[in-house]
């Protein structure tokens, strides 16, 4: 994708990064809160959002103006105004209600890195609703993985951090709101028929009996129709939260899924960018080095094993029906000697020999289970779990391989083998560059040969034809221009 439609996206989501009060994203559920007064707060929010990224992209540096600083002000006194007039639990003031719009504009200054937004989020919203702790879970397929957590009991905090990834059992809140992408409340646990009977296959439901908790409130977080996470708070007493606590919840899973999404665009402008620039400056040492084929193919290599964050990479190249090692990244200057000294057949036993065979990349997540695969200490591949080969083709031909691989498997994505693939066109660019290079350079060579040889033959003409009765000039002209144009020491005639 490129930069430009990346930055439109960006732009649109950022726009409306505020509380969207009163809306539920999912759809499920209605929050009865007033109409004008969720329209006026998310107008407040969008205005000081918008205030804050025009001061964070201006290009000065200078001092904030008193107009602007009045704007704020008004802006955040707006905004506490407004979240107090909700209808939040006692001891929620002015001061909690300006931490909260100042946690809006986390979603500005922290986009890369999640984590610190989540536990903003998080605390947020067991301090607001008056729940004792809270955990935030990202779904994994059937699975979830926690992903903050916020002044969980010692028991229950250790489990999840030995435990991070579980399927959680179907009749736990949990549970329950992943099935049904909807909010479940539950007033007492304890008292819950079969809450905290085991089930095959799935994760003890043992932990909230440990945790203490009574009230449970597991709000899903919804991308349109997909689930993409789950936030739960806890009370240790019986108490249920209020609609509009489980509103303000809603909303916090809004806000959830508005740094994912925005976090997403980001990384993916920035992979963009570098993938982008790595294809310039590539394109530019293929320019400037027509000459140097070896300098286009280590910066060929290092590039693709940076942008993919693979941990070697290495080219072979194929000659008298075999192909050889001629550029590589990562590999010790000894496992570099012994592929130098070890050219590579096409066939199964290796990833370069399939990609020959095949005509097309080839990927393997996990090359240990593949019981095809030789594995050669020599050649750094013993300790290589994913790997990844793209053929270099020339008219349909393979005259080369690109090979990427990780220590650990981990599959590459699409984007990154479509990354290797233009790489590998690029290195067949510059080889063709070459061959039509040293094509022209030795064609030319012999027109100059050839010319030189026309030039001294017709010297030697016009000296017969100027002496005509001197054979001894005619002679020695013979001698010289021979000896110049076949790059000999001496030359004589004998009779």
């Amino acid at each position: 994708m490129s930069a430009r439609p990346l930055r439109a996206r960006l732009g649109r989501l950022t726009s409306s990064a505020g509380i969207a009060v009163g809306q539920d994203r999912g759809g499920a559920h209605d929050f009865a809160i007033a109409p004008a007064l969720a329209k006026a707060l998310r107008n407040d929010q969008q205005q000081l959002s918008e205030l804050m990224r025009k001061r964070s992209s201006s290009k000065d540096g200078g001092p904030v103006s008193a107009a602007e600083m009045e704007e704020e002000s008004r802006l955040r006194a707006s905004i506490a105004d407004r979240i107090r007039a909700i209808g939040c639990p006692a001891g929620y003031g002015a001061r909690e209600a300006r931490d909260d719009s100042n946690r809006l504009h986390q979603l500005h200054c922290k986009r890369l890195s999640l984590e610190p937004v989540f536990q903003a989020m998080l605390a947020n919203a067991v301090r607001v609703c008056g729940a004792k702790f809270g955990a935030m879970y990202r779904s994994e397929g059937s699975a979830f993985r926690v992903v903050a957590m916020h002044n969980a009991p010692s028991a229950f905090a250790e489990f999840r951090r030995c435990n991070p990834v579980f399927r959680p059992n179907p009749r736990i809140a949990l549970g329950r709101a992943a099935a049904t992408k909807q909010t479940v409340q539950i007033a007492d646990v304890q008292a819950e028929p079969g809450y905290f009977d085991p089930l095959p296959g799935f994760s003890s439901s043992q932990m909230g009996m440990l945790a203490g908790a009574r009230t449970v409130l597991a709000v899903p977080m919804l991308k349109e129709s997909e689930l993409v996470g789950v936030i739960a708070i806890y009370r240790q007493e019986v108490s249920p939260f209020t609609d509009k606590q489980v509103g303000l919840v809603q909303n916090f899973g809004s806000q959830a899924i508005i740094a994912i999404e925005n976090t997403r665009l980001l990384n993916e402008l920035r992979e963009s960018l570098q993938q982008q620039t790595a294809t310039a400056d590539v394109l530019k040492v293929i320019s400037r080095s027509t000459f140097d084929l070896q300098t286009v193919l280590d910066t060929l290599v290092e590039s693709a094993a940076n942008l993919c964050r693979a941990n070697r990479a290495a080219i072979r190249l194929a000659k008298d029906g075999a192909y050889h090692h001629v550029a590589s990244y990562g590999f010790t200057p000894e496992q570099k000697e012994y592929m130098k000294e070890h050219a590579i057949k096409p066939d199964r036993s290796s990833i370069a020999g399939r990609v020959v065979l095949e005509g097309k990349a080839v990927h393997v997540a996990d090359i240990k289970a593949d019981p095809e695969m030789k594995l050669t200490v020599g050649s750094g591949f013993a300790n290589v779990r994913t790997v990844l080969g793209v053929p270099m083709l020339r008219e349909g031909t393979p005259t080369g391989v690109l090979v990427l691989t990780r220590s650990t498997v981990e599959p590459f994505t699409e984007k990154q083998i479509e990354l290797v693939t233009t790489f590998a066109d690029q290195a067949v660019i510059a080889i063709e560059n070459v061959r039509l290079f040293d094509e022209v350079q030795a064609r030319t060579d012999e027109l100059s040969e050839s010319l030189q040889q026309q030039t001294a033959t017709a010297d030697v003409l016009k000296v017969i034809s100027r002496s005509t009765f001197d054979l001894q000039v005619v002679l020695n002209t013979l001698v010289e221009s021979a000896a110049r144009l076949c790059e000999a020491d001496m030359a004589s005639i004998a009779r």
